[in-house]
């Protein structure tokens, strides 16, 4: 059971994901590309 789940490792999620976890959150993050990629950001 998670308390957050967060579509989407880019600029956005990466961070809240990092920022729930350490406040003692449960969190799953996922996207659909693979690691590492080329590209920074999608803007």
């Amino acid at each position: 059971m998670y308390d957050a789940i967060i579509v989407g490792a880019r600029c956005a999620g990466s961070p809240t994901a990092m920022l729930l976890a350490q406040k003692g959150y449960r969190v799953l993050l996922v996207d659909r590309d693979t690691f590492p990629s080329d590209i920074m950001s999608t803007h």
